[in-house]
């Protein structure tokens, strides 16, 4: 069985090393599985490329010169592994350590699901949930047992098969940074086609959903708007694209009061 490993990376070497070893380690426990890596590194400067590239497996690295972010760089990466074509794709962030048993968790999620679907792997810091599948207000779902339908997915571990390629293709490379997996789950949501939480955690990864600097209170408010309409902020194209990507006109309405809204708490925030 073919299996393309997708991820980014950006200047945090030891993450991405650690990532690929752990996935490596629990990959070797599947007989006559097959993994090869597609790595995207756009720009870093801290050796990152020449640490993976020293690790004894198949990986290809392709180098970019920044500014393509976290969508456009998975974009490209899974673009490549799609134009070689595999059996299943795991798109997954390089934050993630995995257990050794990550990959058979996900394999037997996606036997038990009969296939066609995505498995959404979930990962967990300091034994509570920090990524994964969620519900429909955006709700962290923990593993149960049994496999759980889900709304959207993080994509620190999403594996799909050839046959959501072939109806959803790769995920969309024009969000400025964030908003992409959640696109993807709202396409396959419009096709009926299912996600589910596998049964169990496959990973650890610190919950980087901390306050962002668009609603630090220490800086004054020119600084705070510009970190809103940055890219790692909310961008006004890629928020307004998932909303209409999501639920087409009802998106746009719920997009442009949560904006607003939005504006308001940046503008009005108490200096701290």
């Amino acid at each position: 069985m073919k299996l393309a490993i997708i991820m980014t990376c950006y200047n945090r070497k030891d993450y991405s090393v650690r990532c690929v070893e752990s996935l490596l380690q629990t990959c070797a426990r599947i007989p006559l599985l097959e993994p090869i890596f597609y790595v995207w590194d756009d720009g870093s400067t801290d050796g990152t490329s020449d640490a993976l590239e020293s690790i004894d497996a198949p990986i290809k690295i392709y180098r970019g010169k920044g500014g393509y972010y976290w969508s456009k760089s998975m974009n490209s990466a899974m673009g490549e592994a799609v134009r070689d074509g595999h059996d299943l794709y795991l798109m997954v962030n390089d934050d993630v350590c995995f257990y050794e048993n990550a990959i058979s968790i996900l394999l037997a999620s996606y036997k038990q699901s009969g296939g066609g679907c995505a498995i959404v792997g979930s990962s967990r810091f300091n034994g509570s949930f920090s990524y994964g599948g969620r519900d429909c207000n955006y709700g962290g779902i923990a593993p149960s047992g049994k496999l759980i339908r889900c709304v959207y997915a993080d994509w620190n571990c999403f594996l799909v098969d050839s046959y959501v390629i072939d109806r959803i293709g790769i995920i969309c490379g024009k969000y400025e940074h964030a908003w992409g997996d959640y696109d993807y789950s709202a396409r396959m949501n419009r096709k009926r086609i299912p996600q589910y939480v596998a049964f169990d955690y496959v990973g650890e990864c610190e919950d980087n959903h901390k306050i962002p600097a668009y609603l630090d209170s220490k800086l004054g408010v020119r600084s705070r708007l510009k970190n809103l309409f940055s890219p790692k902020g909310e961008p006004l194209y890629s928020f307004f694209r998932f909303h209409w990507v999501d639920k087409r006109i009802k998106g746009i309405i719920i997009a442009l009061f949560s904006y607003i809204i939005l504006i308001m708490r940046v503008i009005f925030i108490r200096k701290g």
